[in-house]
């Protein structure tokens, strides 16, 4: 009678080690959630599960490695003095390899659960998201997220009012559909409409290197435009937006400052508004405060439009990743232009 080879065993104990490596890591998993954490996985089953995606992941890796073996033993086996040590060879590779999977999908359950500490109770969460400063002078507008997944919800208030409401919808940073902005009522203010060839070449390489891109017509309530929104780069290193409305022309420039990211609205060659953001995000929210000179608060429908625009560019939602602690550092020739003392000197505060 013939005997198998015993290279065939070493698969074999190969795939039962597998099996046995992927229980026990399932079983760890649910403990760092269950107890460590005192986290409930049915609770959170997507944080789970998406751990879960990573380890898989490297099972399938494994299941490929499982059959390298059986080709490289295959050609082992010739020798016979190499037959006897194929199965402890196979199982100690399969399992350096499996712990390693192990070990980052592991880390990556740490990290989530790290992230699910930054998740802010609901009344809490409006505390922080609907705190906006008051002043005696000039006109202070909050543009809050109230809800992430698609399509995102912005509220705008001002001295804890709610004054508009806008939403958009969107597929990429580079695509997105139109934005929304609607009364109390749910009166249409203002909608945009994208240029389709704008919108292909956004997807292009260095799409974003063009003269002119992110083209947005801006209407109304009747039909016809209003206004227009662009992204003019005057320089590979350098740019600003562009808001055409009613014959003038508003220039925002972006300025990245650590922690904090400002947008410098000027009218000709003067300052007369202020968009701020800080970028700590809590339950994958986002916060603006809009600072408007008194004499120029008709342009604060369209300039909290425009943040629903400028939102989706530069901080699309992103799904699974609930907080965000981001940086960003301006080295273009427009950062001159932001005034620290302007708030302050406008605005007392």
């Amino acid at each position: 009678m013939k005997r198998k080879p015993k290279y065939t065993y070493s698969i074999w104990l190969s795939l039962l080690a597998f099996v046995l490596l992927t229980i026990d890591t399932i079983k760890r998993i649910r403990a760092y959630y269950e107890k460590k954490n005192k986290v409930d996985v049915r609770e959170k089953r997507k944080l789970w599960l998406k751990a879960m995606g990573n380890l898989l992941g490297y099972g399938l890796t494994c299941l490929v490695v499982i059959f390298f073996y059986g080709l490289v033993f295959f050609i082992l086996v010739t020798e016979p003095e190499m037959q006897r040590y194929a199965a402890f060879i196979s199982v100690g590779l399969l399992a350096g390899l499996y712990g390693t999977g192990v070990g980052a999908a592991l880390g990556h359950a740490r990290w989530r659960i790290r992230e699910m500490a930054h998740i802010l109770p609901a009344e809490e969460m409006a505390a922080h998201i609907f705190k906006i400063p008051e002043s005696e002078q000039g006109n202070i507008l909050g543009v809050v997220q109230t809800k992430s997944i698609l399509p995102a919800k912005f509220e705008v208030r001002s001295n804890n009012t709610h004054v508009y409401a806008g939403q958009y919808s969107r597929i990429s940073s580079a695509v997105a559909f139109a934005h929304t902005l609607t009364g109390q009522n749910g009166s249409l203010i203002y909608k945009t409409k994208s240029q389709t060839f704008d919108q292909v070449a956004n997807l292009m390489p260095l799409g974003w290197a063009r003269n002119r891109s992110r083209i947005y017509t801006v209407t109304g309530r009747r039909s016809g435009e209003v206004a227009k929104f662009e992204r003019i780069r005057d320089s590979f290193f350098s740019g600003y937006y562009l808001i055409q409305h009613k014959g003038l022309e508003l220039r925002l420039y972006d300025i990245g400052k650590g922690i904090n990211e400002y947008v410098l609205i000027f009218l000709n060659d003067k300052q007369i508004g202020q968009i701020c953001k800080e970028n700590i995000v809590y339950n994958n929210l986002d916060r603006y405060l809009l600072f408007l000179l008194e004499e120029y608060v008709d342009f604060a429908p369209l300039l909290s439009l425009f943040i629903l625009y400028y939102d989706g560019f530069h901080h699309p939602t992103r799904p699974g990743k609930l907080f965000r602690r981001e940086w960003t550092w301006s080295f273009h020739k427009y950062r001159k232009l932001y005034n620290p003392k302007w708030l302050q000197t406008h605005f007392k505060i």
